[in-house]
């Protein structure tokens, strides 16, 4: 495979998850405001154009440059962090959240000659949008690290698969005693398949480890579309508890068997169950429906419950660690 298709395939790679966290933020954004949609799709696409901008460019460490995928899915940890360290010279915050720096200088009006970035292409056409790029930006920047780690487990899986079929030539060994620090190591091809393993877990590990620190307000909220009935249930519900209030208002009293019915739902003796608490729990429950519906009209769908996406993926992790160890045993 030619230099430039092993770039592009690797930025690819990583672009498939990235665009999966961005839309699954989206997709909670827009849940909050509405208005959030009128801009999805172009933005989405700019900002991906712009990451793999970035993505195939080049970085210079000494004499040498480097492309900003090789550096991300190596195990160069050094240069990673001077990537991701916004106060290194080689950082690409600034250029993955150019909205920031944007930000700080707060132009007092915008020309043609202005206009360097999406951010000022979007706030030139309303600049009410400046907080919105901002904010698809840093959705970037957080969820990155995140995108790499699933590329590269998918990356490991199929280095390991073809070090299984290589014998260890001269040049393998040097790089694997370079990769282990141990310039003398007696190398055989379980032993750099072990030390791919190995690697593997540690990256799996970073993932987890993210999961129990990630702040709330970084948490992807996702929900799941319902059934297509599911909606029509909704309102179904609704309507039946309803009835429910409108009668017991009406007759001012409960039949038996709806008394029994609400004593097992309060856990109650069945004469500690009267109308008016009847009354106030299914306005209640009738009150979170409404709020519950009004949010499913808008989307002209019902949703599941909310969950943590990246909690969630820690199964797909999982999944991908089985791959690799299969990969290990042939």
């Amino acid at each position: 495979m030619a230099a430039s298709d092993k770039l592009t395939r690797k930025i690819d790679g990583i672009l498939r998850y990235v665009l999966e966290y961005i839309e699954a933020r989206f997709e909670h954004a827009c849940r909050i405001n509405p208005a959030m949609r009128h801009v999805r799709d172009d933005l989405v696409w700019q900002e991906m154009a712009s990451m793999r901008q970035i993505l195939a460019s080049a970085k210079g460490f000494g004499p040498d440059k480097f492309f900003v995928v090789d550096i991300l899915t190596s195990f160069d940890e050094k240069k990673k962090y001077a990537l991701f360290n916004p106060t290194d010279q080689h950082n690409i915050f600034n250029e993955i959240v150019s909205e920031a720096e944007a930000e700080k200088e707060k132009q007092a009006k915008i020309e043609a000659a202005t206009i360097r970035n999406i951010g000022d292409f979007y706030k030139a056409i309303d600049p009410s949008l400046g907080k919105a790029i901002l904010l698809v930006q840093t959705w970037l920047w957080w969820d990155l690290p995140d995108a790499l780690d699933l590329f590269v487990l998918d990356l490991q899986a199929e280095r390991i698969a073809a070090l299984r079929q290589r014998e260890m030539t001269p040049d393998l060994l040097a790089f694997y005693r370079n990769e282990m620090n141990d310039p003398k190591a007696d190398l055989s091809t379980q032993d750099v398949v072990n030390f791919e393993v190995k690697r593997s877990h540690e990256v799996a590990a970073n993932f987890e480890k993210r999961r129990a620190t990630d702040p709330g307000f970084q948490i992807i909220i996702k929900r799941e579309a319902g059934p297509a009935d599911a909606l029509d249930a909704q309102i179904l519900s609704l309507a039946q508890r309803l009835r429910v209030i409108e009668q017991v208002k009406r007759a001012g009293q409960l039949e038996p068997p709806l008394r029994e019915h609400y004593a097992k739902v309060f856990q109650a003796a069945p004469e500690a169950v009267t109308p008016e608490r009847v009354g106030a729990y299914e306005r209640e429950i009738c009150a979170g429906l409404r709020a519950k519906l009004r949010t499913q009209l808008e989307t002209d769908s019902a949703l599941g419950e909310p969950y943590n996406f990246k909690q969630k993926q820690l199964d797909l992790v999982r999944h991908k660690i089985a791959a690799v160890e299969a990969a290990a045993k042939g």
